[in-house]
């Protein structure tokens, strides 16, 4: 068994479920076939051999090869993760070549400046998604989760009261400095000294 094969003795693994999947990929993989002969008659009789043509064959054919691939990964016992880390540069890489053959069948050449810009956007995806696979294989396919947002658990803290406030609100009077009469709140003289405080 493969490296990267999930462990069946894993008290988790439901044999059942694990059945249902591998079998409807196993029609994924017949669906995709039947498409693409089907697309392949049709394009050659209706495209005579145009170059538009053959896109739809290229795009039908990737994805029964993209089905094939994930049949013999779920043979091999691999997680979801490990499917759409392998499947992803597959598609990145296959979206390069289809793009790249447009464009030189729009402008006549690979090498045209408008296609090259194009051509590098689709290439650099391919190489940032066979890093981001190598990077994962290396940690096992693993993802690491990030952190939660300390701002998030904040926002649903209620405020704390303070004593002080409690007490303020209920009596806003102070006492005079100079007599120690009580003053109401919101007064700046004394209304029995006089005196400013």
């Amino acid at each position: 068994m493969n490296k990267i094969s999930k462990n069946i003795s894993d008290p988790n693994f439901d044999r059942a479920k694990y059945e249902k999947k591998l079998q409807q990929s196993r029609s994924s993989v017949v669906g995709t076939l039947t498409g693409f002969l089907i697309v392949t008659i049709v394009m050659i009789a209706v495209g005579h051999g145009a170059w538009w043509s053959i896109i739809p064959i290229l795009c039908v054919g990737y994805g029964f090869i993209d089905q094939v691939v994930e049949y013999r990964l779920r043979k091999r016992y691999a997680s979801k993760k490990e499917i759409n880390a392998i499947k992803a540069p597959m598609g990145a890489w296959f979206g390069f070549i289809l793009v790249s053959f447009i464009m030189s069948s729009i402008f006549g050449s690979f090498f045209n400046w408008i296609a090259l810009i194009v051509e590098v956007a689709t290439f650099s995806g391919g190489v940032y998604t066979t890093m981001d696979y190598m990077n994962l294989k290396r940690r096992n396919f693993q993802k690491i989760e990030e952190p939660s947002d300390s701002s998030d658990i904040e926002s649903y803290e209620e405020p704390i009261k303070s004593e002080t406030n409690d007490v303020t609100s209920e009596d806003d009077s102070q006492y005079c400095p100079f007599c120690g009469n009580k003053v109401s709140g919101g007064k700046k003289y004394c209304p029995s000294c006089g005196n400013q405080f």
